[in-house]
């Protein structure tokens, strides 16, 4: 670049003569900098409760198709229950076992035969207490259900050596939910995994759990 359109640019464009930058001119620079990294600092905030609910769910699903690989090389069933938490708290987790009946418990019936469990029997953990990310909420809250997929919902369940479901449990239509915030009232975003009797599982969100055709894959 030419001295002569070095100066042009330096004098129209960034307003900086021979001398250099005045404080004013860095004081401005500094307040436009700080103003761009609060807003992408806030919206970052901002965005997190949702991006790890969306984590939470396909982190679930790859759990899922874990269990229906161990299921069949195994030759036995697993299974997978939740330990959800109250609204408006926020938080839960579930487990991952070898519904087997091992120890004088039943096998294939998505219950963790286990003292630690509240049953009796000996079935081993495959994965133990896999907990949600911050601010998300696993709850229990049944929210409302499209009719057609009520079948698909479960709040334990277990897949035997053809990877299809051995034993959904339910409790009425409801099923487990999570959410980016633990106050319903707050949240913006719905979350729940759903699984065919085949054993496919798919992820359905929803933006207005008042609405019980607002369910989408």
């Amino acid at each position: 670049m030419s001295l002569k359109r070095k100066k042009f640019f330096s004098v129209y464009f960034l307003n900086i003569d021979d001398k250099g930058v005045t404080l004013v001119e860095s004081l401005v620079v500094v307040s436009i900098i700080a103003i761009l990294a609060v807003a992408v600092i806030s919206n970052y905030i901002s965005m997190k409760p949702t991006k790890n609910l969306h984590a939470d769910g396909r982190e679930l699903l790859s759990n899922i198709q874990t269990m229906k690989l161990e299921a069949v090389k195994r030759n036995t069933c697993v299974g997978l229950y939740f330990l959800p938490v109250v609204a408006p708290a926020t938080g839960g987790s579930y487990r991952i076992f070898i519904d087997d009946g091992s120890g004088g418990g039943t096998a294939c019936d998505a219950v963790w035969d286990n003292p630690v469990g509240g049953g009796v029997g000996t079935e081993p953990l495959l994965m133990s207490d896999v907990n949600v990310r911050e601010s998300v909420a696993l709850t229990m809250t049944p929210v409302a259900a499209i009719p057609a997929d009520q079948a698909n919902l479960f709040t334990a369940i277990s897949f035997n050596q053809r990877s299809m479901v051995a034993t959904r449990l339910a409790v009425g239509t409801g099923s487990v939910v999570f959410s980016n915030n633990g106050n319903p009232a707050q949240a913006t975003l719905w979350l729940r995994v759903m699984v065919r009797n085949t054993g496919s599982a798919f992820i359905q969100t929803n933006t207005n759990a008042g609405n019980p055709n607002n369910w989408i894959n």
